[in-house]
């Protein structure tokens, strides 16, 4: 019998396991699917909502429950999706998430959680996600409050964040709704009502809260307006709170909120109502084990009983106060100065003076415990203000010096590239005037072979006149007058060309036979610059005239003749036309 009880036992545990394994996994998946479908700004609520559903980290009793394993596990696999489908935002929120979890749930100091959020800033920044740098802000707003070391270093982050929301345009980015709200909750915490209310409406007119940052917001401006003692506004939020609670069924913030209802009455008079309001609060309280929030519920219930003579229910409720306040952090310096601050108004409501006196330095030493925990960081909105914009400054710097030595960098990539393409040009050109002078060694040797062939044929037509002068009857000879249109066509040539210079040479070659010949045999070789200047020469135009057919210019035509002029040995013009006769 009591093994088929522990066999059945292990049946259903086993079986609970797989079940409970076949949701995780499914839920994954369906996480994963309204991740790519829906806005990225509200993945992270998504999968913040997914963990402390699977309990991979959720938060019970004011404490966070630490699951390494399954949240390892659970970024493993949703790294592994995300890769396999090459989602590049995704895998940046899910470094953020893994941050945070990190940073909380490791021994690490404020300062090593500030350097890290400011490289992970840094990494989405540089791959030009702002949308997940803004995350990334708020978190790192959020990150230095849990730290509870200086609100005012939140508030730093929060604000830069808010200009960087502004500088890139993120103005229906779900984290800015939060930011603002943060901002507000935070300067509500340091007692500048009136900007914490500023910022509570921003966050409002975002249009982008959840229900629950809905009903906080209006909670929130309602206690700023009760600080400064305008209960009408007070109260208008406190009830447009009190409906939206009601309208999506969370009673609990409901009868929270008509405890602070019941405050705005007592100070207005109306005690019988404020007593219900705060009764109520003071019961769910206890019930949800809320015993902060059930100090505050007895301590005015003490004083509307106070006020209405009731001083044995009074005592009752100071006796319950009493345990309420044992059962708090020892840090809640806010309830123990309540406590104290109720039993001093019933001694002196009994008209005790010694149990008066006693219960007021009582008081007294709560009340400079609470101001010394309350205003550690407390400063003026003008500070507050110099600060901030301190801490913009800075970041602003930093980015300066990022991008300098971003420049810097492109600077010298840039310059070596300039260099190396500098260089390929330089190479190139040098080639390719190789091949230009190889061509014109070409177009040398090519004119040279046609000369050399040239003499040959004058040379067996001489040879052949010889013989038929010796054979038959001497031949008469005519040496015919050169024409002058011929050399007047020569001299309207245009020699823009390389193509034209081929043809005006033949032509002169055809006019003045020997000319190169000549040429050669009294001052060696002549290049086809110099051949071309010679033969415009002997065709008679000037420098300005061989200029203009050469495209060059009059000096440079000047120098190539003085060249000549050095090369044949004379130093006029009227010289080399002797030597060119």
């Amino acid at each position: 019998m009591r093994w088929r009880i522990l066999t059945l036992l292990i049946y259903f545990l086993s079986h609970y396991t797989f079940l409970h394994a076949q949701d995780y996994d499914r839920d994954l998946v369906k996480l994963y699917q309204q991740c790519t479908k829906t806005r990225l700004d509200s993945a992270h609520r998504l999968i913040v909502a997914f963990l402390r559903k699977h309990e991979v980290s959720f938060v019970r009793k004011d404490k966070i429950i630490q699951t390494p394993q399954k949240f390892r596990k659970f970024c493993d696999e949703f790294r592994a999706m995300c890769t396999r489908n090459h989602h590049k935002p995704l895998l940046r929120r899910l470094r953020i998430i893994e941050l945070i979890d990190n940073l909380k749930h490791q021994n690490t100091t404020a300062q090593q959680a500030s350097k890290a959020f400011e490289q992970l800033f840094e990494d989405l920044i540089e791959a030009q996600d702002y949308s997940a740098g803004l995350s990334c802000l708020l978190e790192a707003g959020l990150i230095q409050g849990h730290y509870n070391v200086s609100t005012l270093e939140a508030l730093k982050i929060l604000f830069f964040a808010e200009k960087f929301a502004e500088k890139h345009q993120l103005s229906n980015d779900v984290a800015l709704q939060l930011i603002l709200k943060t901002i507000g909750y935070y300067l509500w915490e340091l007692d500048i009502t009136a900007l914490s209310t500023q910022y509570f409406q921003k966050s409002l007119e975002t249009g982008f809260s959840s229900r629950d940052d809905s009903l906080i917001v209006l909670n929130g401006i309602g206690i700023n307006y009760q600080k400064a003692q305008d209960f009408e506004q007070s109260n208008l939020y406190f009830e447009k709170a009190l409906r939206y609670a009601q309208h999506i069924q969370n009673q609990v913030f409901a009868v929270v909120i008509k405890g602070n209802i019941a405050v705005n009455l007592f100070k207005t008079g109306k005690l019988d109502l404020a007593y219900s309001y705060a009764q109520q609060d003071k019961d769910m309280s206890l019930q949800n084990q809320f015993w902060e929030n059930a100090v505050g519920a007895m301590y005015w219930l003490v004083q509307i009983e106070l006020k209405r003579e009731n001083f044995a229910h009074a005592k009752i409720l100071l006796d319950s106060l009493d345990n309420a306040v044992g059962k708090t952090n020892d840090k809640r310096y806010m309830a123990r100065k309540r406590q104290k601050e109720a039993r001093y108004l019933y001694e002196q409501a009994l008209k005790n003076p010694e149990k008066t006196l006693l219960a007021y330095r009582e008081f007294v030493q709560a009340d400079s415990l609470f101001q010394l925990y309350a205003n550690k960081n407390k400063v003026s909105e003008l500070k507050l203000m110099a600060e901030v914009q301190m801490y913009a400054q800075e970041m602003a710097k930093k980015d300066k010096e990022k991008q300098t030595r971003n420049g810097l960098f492109f600077g010298t990539v840039g310059c070596l590239l300039v260099l190396i393409g500098w260089l390929v040009w330089f190479f190139y050109r040098k080639g390719k005037a190789q091949k230009i002078e190889i061509q014109t060694l070409r177009e040398q040797l090519f004119v040279q072979i046609n000369s050399i062939n040239q003499q040959n044929q004058d040379l067996q037509a001489r040879i052949t006149s010889e013989i038929k002068e010796d054979e038959n009857e001497p031949l008469a000879y005519h040496t015919e007058a050169v024409k002058d249109e011929d050399i007047q066509q020569l001299r309207d040539f245009d020699l823009t060309q390389k193509e034209q210079w081929k043809v005006f040479k033949a032509s002169f070659l055809r006019v003045y036979p020997a000319f190169e010949q000549e040429l050669v045999g009294k001052v060696g070789t002549v290049s086809n610059a110099e051949l071309r200047l010679l033969m415009l020469h002997k065709l008679g135009l000037n420098n300005n005239e061989i200029a203009k057919t050469l495209l060059i210019s009059p000096d440079s035509v000047r120098t190539g003749k003085y060249r000549l002029y050095k090369k044949f040995g004379v130093s006029s013009a009227e010289e080399l036309d002797k030597v060119l006769q």
